[in-house]
């Protein structure tokens, strides 16, 4: 397999090595190797359908992603990179944490796109998130 690309159709058959598929997504600028069976803990995201589409052809490629680059092997996402950040951890650690400085709502917004189950948002996340729409809600009133 080679480093940092994305397999050939022909190299993708369901052998033992299928799980170690790396793919290589560019979120608004940063790289990021991700693997397979990493992916697939969560099957329904965005991330783990786009691991397991490449037999699907271009199509079901550009369905998941902005773009895509056959000779990099590369799929280009034009979302938040620090919000993927946090949202790559649920793969690794089963739950997501919002950074500081990002906006809950829009955090939200990732999380949807990614297609990352809201109830994977730790307990202080929700918290905050809550105050936000409450806030948010306050505001709508007055105007």
């Amino acid at each position: 397999m080679q480093s940092g690309n994305w397999r050939r159709e022909s190299d993708c058959s369901e052998s033992e090595t299928s799980d170690e598929l790396e793919i290589v997504v560019n979120v608004g600028g940063v790289r990021q190797i991700l693997y397979r069976d990493i992916l697939d803990r969560y099957p329904g995201t965005r991330l783990a359908e786009l691991a397991n589409c490449y037999s699907g052809g271009y199509d079901a490629i550009f369905s998941l992603c902005d773009d895509y680059d056959p000779g990099k092997g590369e799929f280009y996402f034009d979302r938040d990179p620090d919000a993927f950040k946090c949202i790559i951890d649920v793969y690794y650690f089963g739950e997501v944490h919002m950074k500081k400085g990002i906006c809950p709502i829009c955090f939200t917004n990732e999380m949807e796109f990614w297609r990352v189950d809201p109830e994977l948002l730790d307990e202080c996340c929700k918290c905050l998130l809550s105050e936000k729409q409450d806030e948010l809600e306050e505001i709508a009133r007055g105007v």
